[in-house]
């Protein structure tokens, strides 16, 4: 079992079924991107309070910026999968009632 798997709790048993919650920061991230890329530095413009901040909650900033550049290439990635299914069944269902149907503009159409 892995660490982030081995660090869940059981929070409710439900008949068979085990109902499990893992901490945000322990659920393993989807290889999105190559983990073993060569690391390179990058300027960021970053308010100089909250960076201090952040430095006194954590020994490796870098480490923990990376982790929410990839939540939020994660999350994004999804949404934009989400809407092209979305719009792709729109399109379907659109096209389904104009090949059904006709177009509606063909009624106003003065060619």
């Amino acid at each position: 079992m892995s660490d982030a798997l081995g660090k869940a709790r059981c929070v409710a048993h439900n008949g068979d079924a085990h109902i499990m919650r893992m901490r945000p920061e322990k659920i393993p991230m989807l290889a999105l991107y190559d983990t073993t890329a060569p690391k390179r530095p990058v300027n960021l413009s970053l308010n100089q309070d909250l960076v201090a901040q952040a430095r006194n909650l954590t020994t490796n900033l870098s480490a923990e910026v990376e982790a929410m550049l990839a939540s939020f290439v994660e999350q994004k990635t999804l949404e934009l999968r989400n809407d092209r299914e979305r719009l792709k069944k729109s399109t379907d269902v659109w096209n389904d009632f104009n090949n059904r149907h006709g177009s509606i503009a063909d009624e106003f159409s003065t060619l």
